[in-house]
């Protein structure tokens, strides 16, 4: 098949068939956007049906079940990945992440064995670790991630993950281009580039078996040496690997160890060791080019995968045609007569006697194993790229040399011959052990043992004696031999060692209390990667998610309830009890009621503790209707009939009052319309229709607002700037005020909602008040009274009219209703609040008003009329002078 556009990965399923991921939309004209699966033929498999949802594909990761995961950037609505099953249908219980990103670009797929999924790209912290069900493992922290692009990810058997692309550090350490995480997700600090590093991209990686790092992209040089360009091959810890130096002159955008040890490139090649290769390339293990592979007649364009079939061919794919063929071809494998590779060995040093393993490719016709003083090794092969050889007993220091029929290849490595003692290991534990356990292991000569590993693990050990050590068996061990190494050389126990993984061990509390009615939330934590929790058995309302392990709920009876909790893993199930305490909730508080004077069916705002539970509220002993907006906070509509009197609520656990009285405001009765009159010459009286249903209104001198039953809030007249438009999506208000050019709003959770002119903070001010019962606004600030007495002023201060008296903005202690009144000195609100200036209101209740208080309160009319009349006339006597609203000014000055 020819896609119609670019291919960017391959994958082969156990039958040999190609799986294709690209920016195409079609392939031999049959409609395939993004993502296909072809026959070994190269025709299309009509019995693979991905959804029409696919663009620019970047990645795949095969999983031995047959499910795909593909990666990219628009996949199938996904953000950046999705599961598809066998037959290419969505997998719908892989819901990936949000938190990745909102518009990320997976390019790079690697899952672990235990199912999780490491993906990398261009999206938030660019590398993530998700569950198997498409969620972000909370136990994979990266931090701030990598700083650029991640192109290529691989998760390593001992957990640990390999992360490459275009940045230059990650979590703000340095880390030029390459790093190695934890199983955690921090910085692996033993991973170390030496010198300066890579100098720029890596676009592609693989891992050989014994763990050396081949890298390929666009970097000039490692360490500042530019022999070692394009393509490398790297140390377990990251140094550099110098008997590794082929001349790649273009960027490689996919490196691939193949079945036998040789290492096949792909990329924008022309010449690779000075010979014509195009689009891909196949070397032998230690770096040089496989005269045997030639690609010479291939067309020039670029290569971003090449994959292995079963008998040796290669499939490349790219953006690139030859004839017919657009964007994939096939190449077939050539004659395999060709010299033996050998790219490493090990140990370097040995005695006689003793056994060393080589690697390479082209291993498995071997003939001969020489050393220096040419004499014979005795040999085993184990593979197409290991050998174990056996040090004769007349070796010499020197290069080691391989024969096949077809010719030799000596090694870059010297050998050396050791005459100290070797350790050797001769019992090691024959029952399975647990991950993380002690184990104790006897051999010969101990005391030079530098290092151990179990499998390709490093492992922490003691020496007891010389022939005696204890080892720690690593978190993620598996089953592997244990190997030992010290100067004299290297020791491997002739067993192999069991390892089974633990059963989990619940780590989480063991008591939780919960409160009858409130919502209860608890997570069991435990060790050794758990797939399944139960809990058995849970308080009546609770219930538990098995998969996540957090029990939650709304507990419905009150008592002590021991349960069993599990956790269960491969290996097995740990229980652990759990008590959880179900209280009953404590008796209710109501600490204050506002608004003091309401009107029939208008809200009253509730505030104490424990009202949740709330079965019934009462208004001067009238049974009155009401909603549970918080834990602490009550909606109560004032009946009918009650001309006052206290709050009474009633829960499970008792009754309460409020401290002070309702009143009921009889302002407003009847059909309950709005009435205007006066000036209207920007629309002040224009009443909108269909207001019949008002509760309470506030006129400021250019614009008016009417609260309605429902909680809604209308507006008319002067909206210059906007504060005749309420917001859109204002929650339910209990009152409203109106300022000269903004607007108020107390909403039933005693927070303001404030619109319009804001140069002065009028408005913004109001952002983090709360438990507020009562508001007003003045021409350039706006003040509320809390639930505890206390006044808050914001905005214009030229005056010091939001400087709240202390003894005002301390616990208001007078028992009169704490309603605010100011004075406008403009406009036809009189009552409310002054342009610059704030007045606490004087007493409502006239038994409470003092002989005293009335003569000061007079007296502070009379100076102030008499301030506004010699204003008045002084700006009479001067000439109007034009102004874009020149009845402003005048409106300002009327009394």
């Amino acid at each position: 098949g020819s896609p119609n556009s670019t291919v960017y990965d391959l994958a082969l399923d156990t039958a040999g068939k190609p799986f294709l991921a690209g920016a195409f939309s079609s392939i031999d004209g049959v409609n395939l956007p993004g993502i296909a699966r072809l026959l070994p033929d190269g025709s299309v498999d009509p019995d693979f049906a991905p959804p029409g949802t696919f663009s620019n594909v970047k990645t795949f990761a095969l999983q031995p079940s047959g499910t795909l995961f593909v990666g990219g950037s628009t996949i199938a609505g996904k953000r950046g990945i999705a599961r598809l099953l066998a037959n290419g249908s969505l997998d719908t219980s892989f819901d990936p992440a949000t938190q990745i990103g909102n518009s990320p670009t997976v390019d790079s797929i690697s899952v672990r064995s235990d199912g999780k999924i490491v993906i990398g790209g261009n999206f938030t912290n660019r590398v993530a670790r998700l569950l198997s069900n498409g969620l972000i493992d909370p136990s994979f922290d990266v931090g701030s991630g990598a700083s650029s692009s991640v192109y290529a990810v691989r998760a390593l058997p001992d957990g640990k993950t390999l992360v490459a692309g275009g940045f230059s550090s990650f979590n703000s350490t340095a880390s030029r281009y390459l790093t190695r995480l934890l199983s955690d997700g921090s910085v692996d600090p033993a991973f170390q580039q030496t010198g300066s590093g890579i100098s720029s991209t890596v676009r592609a990686m693989d891992v050989e078996p014994g763990g050396m790092i081949l890298v390929g992209g666009s970097f000039s040089s490692i360490d500042g040496r530019s022999a070692f360009a394009r393509l490398a091959r790297l140390e377990p810890d990251g140094d550099l690997d110098e008997s590794f130096d082929p001349v790649v002159p273009g960027t490689v955008y996919s490196v691939r160890i193949l079945n036998d040890g040789r290492i096949a490139v792909a990329g924008d090649l022309s010449t690779v060791d000075g010979r014509t290769r195009r689009l891909a390339a196949v070397l032998h293990a230690d770096g040089e080019l496989d005269e045997s592979f030639v690609t010479a007649s291939l067309p020039t364009g670029t290569a971003y995968a090449i994959r292995e079939e079963s008998g040796g061919s290669l499939l490349v794919a790219g953006s690139f045609t030859l004839g017919s063929t657009r964007n994939i071809l096939r190449l077939n494998a050539p004659s395999r007569q060709v010299r033996p590779a050998l790219s490493r060995f090990s140990p370097q040093g040995a005695q006689p006697g003793e056994t060393i393993t080589l690697r390479g490719s082209r291993l498995g016709d071997a003939t001969e194993i020489r050393f220096a003083d040419g004499s014979a090794a005795s040999f085993t092969v184990v593979s197409e790229t290991e050998i174990q050889a056996t040090v004769p007993p007349a070796a010499m220091s020197g290069p080691l040399t391989i024969v096949n029929p077809y010719g030799e290849t000596s090694s870059a490595q010297y050998f050396r011959r050791i005459d100290q003692p070797p350790p050797t290991i001769t019992s090691i534990p024959a029952e399975p052990v647990g991950q993380g356990s002690l184990i104790s292991v006897q051999g010969t000569h101990f005391h030079d043992i530098v290092s151990v590993r179990i499998g390709v693990l490093d492992a922490e050990f003691t020496v007891l004696s010389p022939t005696l050590m204890q080892i720690a068996v690593p978190a993620h061990a598996v089953n592997g031999k244990i190997i030992a190494s010290g100067p004299g050389g290297v020791a491997q126990s002739a067993e192999t060692l069991t390892i089974i993984r633990p059963t989990p061990v619940i780590t989480s509390a063991d008591k939780a209390a919960a409160v009858v009615g409130k919502p209860f939330t608890y997570q069991i934590t435990a060790t050794w990667s758990p797939i399944g929790f139960g809990a058995s058995p849970l308080p009546p309302g609770l219930a538990l998610d098995p998969s996540s392990g957090v029990i939650s709920g709304v507990p419905t009876a009150a008592g002590p309830t021991l349960v069993n909790l599990s956790a269960t893993n491969t290996a097995g199930t740990g229980e652990a009890p759990l008590t959880i305490d179900v209280a009953l909730p404590p008796a209710p508080i109501v600490s204050s009621a506002s608004p003091a004077y309401v009107p029939v069916g208008g809200r009253i705002l509730v505030s104490g503790e424990n009202l949740f539970l709330t079965s019934g509220v009462t208004v001067g002993g009238v049974s009155a209707g009401f909603e549970v907006l918080a834990d602490g906070v009550l909606a109560v509509v004032m009946p009918a009939g009650v001309p006052s009197g206290v709050i009474e609520v009633t829960t499970s656990q008792g009754t309460t009052t409020s401290p002070d009285e309702i009143h009921r405001w009889d302002f407003l009765s009847g059909s309950q319309t709005v009435t205007g009159f006066g000036n209207n010459s920007i629309g002040q009286l224009a009443i909108p229709s269909g207001l019949d249903d008002v509760l309470a209104i506030s006129a400021g001198p250019y614009h008016n607002l009417a609260l309605r039953a429902d909680g809604s809030v209308a507006a008319w007249g002067g909206n210059w700037v906007g504060q005749a438009t309420p917001p859109g999506d204002l929650p339910p208000a209990t009152d409203v005020k109106a300022g000269a050019f903004h607007s108020l709003a107390l909403l039933a959770d005693g927070t303001i909602s404030a619109w319009g002119r804001d140069d002065e903070g009028q408005c913004s001010g109001a952002d983090n008040l709360d438990r507020a019962i009562a508001i007003t606004a003045g021409r350039y600030h706006s003040v509320a009274l809390l639930s505890n007495g206390l006044l808050r002023a914001w905005g214009a201060d030229w005056s010091g009219q939001t400087d709240v008296p202390t003894s005002l903005g301390a616990r208001h202690r007078h028992r009169c209703p704490r309603r605010l009144h100011a004075r406008h000195q403009g406009g036809r609100n009189r009552r409310r609040m002054g342009r610059q200036h704030l007045w606490p209101n004087r007493c409502a209740r006239g038994p409470h008003r003092s002989r005293r208080h009335r003569r000061r309160t007079s007296s502070r009319r009379r100076v102030e009329i008499r301030r506004l009349a010699r204003r008045l006339g002084r700006e009479l006597e001067r000439p109007m002078r034009h102004s874009a609203r020149p009845r402003e000014r005048r409106r300002d000055l009327r009394g």
